[in-house]
């Protein structure tokens, strides 16, 4: 038959404390985990808008483009006060 033997309190203790770091530790990795998903999520949401921002900002340039050879096409080449909307041709 095996003998049994009781552990020394502060053995137990010891054992107890370890334990109780352990899961804190786990605990705290699953909290910085969640908080990697969230930050990588943010960062794809980040992604998207500057690629929208990209692709509202060429069809920006396209629109300026067309309207610029318009206005040539009309008023011949020259300078244009914006404030005032006075055309200067050249």
């Amino acid at each position: 038959m095996s003998e049994t033997n009781v552990i020394q309190p502060d053995h137990l203790k010891e054992i107890n404390a370890i334990r109780e770091q352990s899961t804190e530790l786990v605990y705290r990795l699953g909290q910085i985990e969640m908080e990697i998903i969230a930050a990588n999520q943010r960062l794809d949401d980040l992604h998207t808008a500057k690629t929208t921002a990209i692709e509202e900002y060429k069809q920006l340039q396209t629109k300026e483009t067309d309207l610029v050879k318009s206005l040539t096409d009309q008023y011949g080449t020259g300078t244009l006060n914006i404030d005032s909307g006075e055309f200067i041709a050249s």
